[in-house]
């Protein structure tokens, strides 16, 4: 079939249930690509189409048949043959006699076409609303195509409403089937009486017998050429001068039936058939060929009832010029009253504007497939840019704004870290880094789903540092709340990073404070963070615990004053942290999701501001211990607690692990480990008479 059935098939679809259900009904017939309209498919793309719409829309085939031949009728009125159906008939019987003469016309147009065959009948003793359709067609099963079709050019054309229904008892040969077809309302009147359906056998006044003949023999053969006469016997009487050329053995005594078969309408080739259908259009094709093909004729039967015999006015039936050349005609033998050689011309026309449009259609087809791989590349470029830099900015970026940076007061950080990523990149190959990081990206990319975590925006990452932030570049309520939801789920979705047998873990470190954002470049724009709050969040994540998700102060206190729920959080104080660039050790705390099988822990104890004024009093005054001994009891200046020596310790190695300074004692020292009256042991290390070198190591 031509793409243009296809093309109708897709009309009626997206038109009557939508563009998306045409998508779904392609998918499941397994149909890439749009139709060209005068490309030619195979005809199971259209059974397919066809079934795939029954199981989708869930109506049954035969229905969607009689859509497609209502969708038909009026999707050839849009593209221009609108005129030509118009001009069929002026009565529904008239136009229902030259659907066969129509299909015959595009079987020529379109090569290849396999027209089907139209052939109609009525009852003579009928009202003029009931007629008989023998449809005869090569494909099988599309008789609802032919109903859908008759029943929208009824209603267009001649404003009546008509009943079809199959009467195949009247059928007179196999593959063939007969409509019933009777008008059963109307709109406009006087569409559809007797009288005005045309004459059906030409009347004999035996009363009439000519004077004498209007014209010779040997002129109207020279006047028809190609014309055939036959009597009741199918013996042929005369023909014109160029039959007389094609069939030089002769062909005047000989059979009609003998010499060709009538291809359309389907009838039995007999004289009281052709009698029956005279106002119907016939094309005999040549049994055995002449020439290099047979010869093909196309005309009208006219009865002559003076004579009792049939002429058959014809001209030859080519699809091109090439095709007349090889029956053995040429273009002179074709007289001027004859239009088909205008035909013939206007065919190669034709032939050349459709293989022109045909190239139009395919240029058209490749641009829009051309604008939507257009569109999703630029689709891709987006997403890459706003990978890159948040939405809101890569749009002013686009639109070439000035872009200034920006002060956020409140926003949470979190780096993460591949826990061994060092000792993996020393002991595998670069592929094998790639492989890892790729792998753990992937799963990190995944659970940051902005569907899940809308407040959350990935900055970047470095190597194995992954590092995502929430309340800028927008502003959003309890971004700290939404950072520690994230990195829970991170760390859950480490269960799956392996590296074959090996599983990797993640440190975490999150702070919350405030940073200054903007675009930096213009050639590779990226958007950067600036401020103490990264460095912070960064040492967080290296000197807080391995394997865990690190909280500083700031950030704890935020989630305990949060407005969502945190109940499934279980925090757990670390330590006091010294990291590099602060006065002051941070208080760490630990984060996990909180276990619905674990009985809650108690809550962890505050931290003891005396406390960590007596442990750094103890720092500055280690080295004074040993000179203030009194007895088993030592004093410690500027403190409240006195220290009580337990057990004397000497140091035959190295202290360097005890150290915080990283410093080695110069000398083995004695040492002694002290016991606090509230049960706090203290270990003074390094050389007792140095205060500078004193450090004390929380056992």
């Amino acid at each position: 079939m031509y793409g243009l059935i296809n093309i109708i098939v897709e009309q009626l679809v997206t038109r009557k249930f939508g563009l998306e259900t045409w998508e779904l009904i392609k998918k499941q017939a397994n149909i890439v690509g749009p139709f060209s309209m005068y490309e030619r498919y195979e005809d199971s793309v259209t059974f397919d189409l066809v079934a795939a719409g029954e199981k989708i829309l869930g109506v049954p085939a035969t229905l969607i048949l009689e859509l497609f031949g209502g969708m038909f009728y009026e999707y050839c009125k849009e593209i221009g043959y609108d005129k030509l159906l118009y001009a069929l008939g002026g009565t529904p019987m008239d136009f229902l006699e030259q659907l066969d003469g129509l299909h015959d016309h595009l079987s020529s147009t379109f090569v290849g076409y396999r027209a089907p065959s139209f052939r109609v009948t009525f009852e003579e003793d009928g009202d003029g609303t009931e007629f008989y359709l023998h449809y005869y067609s090569v494909r099988i099963g599309l008789s609802s195509v032919v109903k859908g079709v008759l029943k929208g050019a009824m209603k267009d054309l001649f404003g009546v409403t008509i009943e079809i229904n199959e009467a195949n008892d009247r059928a007179e040969e196999v593959g063939e089937v007969c409509f019933f077809i009777k008008i059963v309302a109307t709109d406009k009147e006087g569409t559809h009486k007797k009288e005005g359906m045309g004459e059906t056998v030409a009347v004999v006044n035996k009363n009439v017998i000519p004077s004498k003949e209007a014209i010779s023999p040997e002129s109207f053969s020279r006047l028809y050429p190609f014309h055939i006469t036959f009597n009741r016997e199918l013996e042929i009487t005369s023909v014109g001068n160029v039959m007389k050329r094609l069939f030089p053995l002769g062909i005047v005594g000989g059979k009609i039936d003998e010499l060709f078969q009538i291809t359309r309408p389907r009838l039995d080739f007999n004289f009281a058939s052709i009698l029956a259908h005279i106002n119907t259009v016939y094309v005999l094709l040549q049994n055995e060929a002449t020439a290099t093909k047979p010869l093909k004729i196309k005309g009208r039967m006219a009865f002559q009832w003076q004579y009792n015999v049939i002429i058959f006015l014809c001209s030859p039936n080519p699809t091109d010029l090439q095709d007349l050349y090889e029956m053995g005609v040429r273009l002179a033998d074709i007289p001027l009253h004859d239009a088909s050689k205008e035909l013939m011309f206007m065919a190669e026309n034709f032939a050349e504007e459709q293989e022109i449009s045909k190239e139009l259609e395919k240029m058209t087809n490749d641009l829009q497939a051309g604008f939507e791989k257009l569109e999703d590349e630029k689709k891709k470029t987006d997403q890459l840019i706003y990978s890159v830099v948040p939405p809101a900015i890569a749009d002013d970026l686009r639109r070439k704004k000035p872009i200034p940076s920006k002060k956020y007061e409140d926003i949470t950080l979190m780096f993460s870290t591949i826990d061994g990523f060092e000792a993996f990149s020393a002991s595998h190959e670069p592929l094998d880094i790639v492989i890892l990081l790729n792998s753990c990206y992937t799963i990190f990319d995944t659970i940051l789903d902005p569907a899940i975590h809308p407040k959350i925006y990935k900055v970047e990452t470095i190597a194995d540092c992954y590092i995502v932030v929430s309340g800028c570049p927008q502003v959003v309520e309890d971004p700290a709340n939404a950072v520690v939801e994230l990195a829970m789920d991170l760390y859950a979705g480490c269960e799956k990073l392996f590296f074959g047998t090996e599983n990797f873990h993640i440190t975490v470190g999150i702070h919350s404070g405030e940073i200054v954002a903007g675009i930096i470049g213009s050639r590779m724009p990226r958007y950067c963070l600036f401020g103490d709050t990264i460095n912070t969040t960064s040492r967080t994540k290296t000197y807080g615990k391995k394997s865990c998700i690190n909280l500083t102060q700031s950030t704890y206190d935020r989630l305990q004053t949060s407005k969502q729920d945190i109940s499934k959080m279980e925090f757990t104080f670390h330590d006091h942290v010294a990291m590099k660039g602060k006065p002051k050790p941070m208080p760490v705390w630990l984060l996990n999701r909180k276990d619905p099988n674990k009985a809650s822990p108690p809550p962890p104890p505050a931290v003891q501001p005396e406390s960590k004024s007596m442990d750094e009093d103890v720092k500055r005054n280690l080295a004074e211990l040993v000179g203030n001994r009194n007895g088993s009891s030592y004093s410690l200046p500027g403190a409240n607690t006195k220290l009580v020596e337990t057990k004397p310790l000497v140091k035959q190695s190295s202290v360097e692990t005890l150290v915080k300074n990283g410093k080695k004692p110069k000398r083995q020292v004695k040492s002694l480990l002290f016991t606090t009256t509230n049960g706090r042991k203290f270990l003074p290390c390094g050389p007792p008479k140095t205060n500078s070198s004193a450090v004390c190591c929380i056992l």
